[in-house]
């Protein structure tokens, strides 16, 4: 990703908000966003990155149990 990408994940069998977090790669919060619920997931939602310097970033949502998914992004211009 160069300037923004797509948050969209259809996967979600929850009813509960989910928090999307990016951090970089020494664990620091660069991005967060709260109360996320599965309709606004599944439809997508675009993350802007043009501020995050070059490098590798991870990508975690939690759900309200504390169950966890991460990707890797790499932000690149």
């Amino acid at each position: 990703a160069s300037s923004k990408f797509r948050l969209q994940f259809t996967g979600i069998n929850t009813n509960g908000n989910m928090v999307a977090t990016l951090k970089d790669i020494n664990g620091r919060t660069v991005w967060q966003a709260a109360n996320i619920n599965s309709a606004v997931l599944k439809s997508g939602m675009d993350v802007d990155i043009s501020k995050l310097p070059n490098g590798v970033y991870y990508l975690q949502l939690t759900d309200a149990n504390k169950n966890e998914i991460t990707q890797k992004v790499i932000v690149q211009r």
